[in-house]
């Protein structure tokens, strides 16, 4: 495996079978009620991760604490460029609450977060990226479903940049570099993708601007970055 120039972790070599629809941060439904409480969009394309169906049979609606990921992707300002322009970051539209946010995703069991920051933007947006830095660790607040469930999440930030063939020559499924600049919508968790101006981001979160701040800050200053510790701001 190769990693491109100032990546953090080697790129894997990518999945090639169709892509399974995963949900993000969001939908651990349980499974003795996942037929009878989920909407019917939900069902069609936003199945649950089969380990958590088997947790929830064991534990019902009691507080699941899950391993998550956000791939922060940001596209640097090109050379050419005026010197007021600034950065761009990918963002999904949720199918489920209509918000904006970076790719999220739950960690499969044995996975690398990388790995799983890697394969969620590539089922979410159909863009190939490898993970360049650590933005941070931190836990979210605990979420109560319309079903009951109780899920929290210890979730791993990361700055990724797209990658192409130059980056893994020995992967063939990669793209040249030139096609990757344009996502698309990659399964039913999303209802639309695109690039944003970090200067003119969608209304979401405030833990998603922190993290997406984060990430221009060490793509300026990679030196003096420091990983956050929770997702707070620093004193």
């Amino acid at each position: 495996m190769f990693a491109r120039p100032g990546s953090l972790f080697p790129s894997p070599t990518l999945r090639t079978d169709p892509p399974q629809p995963r949900c993000q941060h969001s939908h651990p439904l349980s499974s003795h009620t996942a037929q009878a409480q989920r909407p019917p969009s939900y069902t069609a394309g936003m199945a649950t991760p089969e380990f958590i169906l088997n947790l929830r049979e064991k534990i019902g609606t009691d507080p699941l604490w899950l391993p998550g990921i956000t791939a922060i992707v940001l596209k640097e300002v090109p050379p050419e460029a005026p010197l007021w322009e600034v950065p761009k970051v990918l963002l999904v539209k949720r199918a489920d609450n209509g918000e904006w946010t970076p790719v999220c995703g739950i960690v499969d069991p044995g996975e690398e977060p990388h790995v799983a920051a890697i394969r969620e933007v590539k089922e979410e947006t159909g863009l190939y990226v490898t993970v360049a830095a650590l933005l941070g660790v931190g836990a979210t607040d605990q979420v109560t479903y319309p079903n009951g469930d109780q899920t929290a999440y210890m979730d791993t930030a990361m700055r990724c940049v797209l990658t192409d063939k130059d980056a893994n020559p020995l992967d063939p499924t990669l793209p040249d570099y030139d096609s990757l600049a344009e996502p698309i919508v990659g399964d039913e968790e999303s209802t639309d993708v695109g690039w944003f101006s970090v200067a003119q981001l969608p209304p979401m979160k405030p833990r998603f601007r922190l993290i997406i701040a984060d990430a221009v800050a060490q793509l300026k200053h990679p030196q003096g970055f420091r990983p956050r510790i929770g997702y707070f701001k620093r004193s």
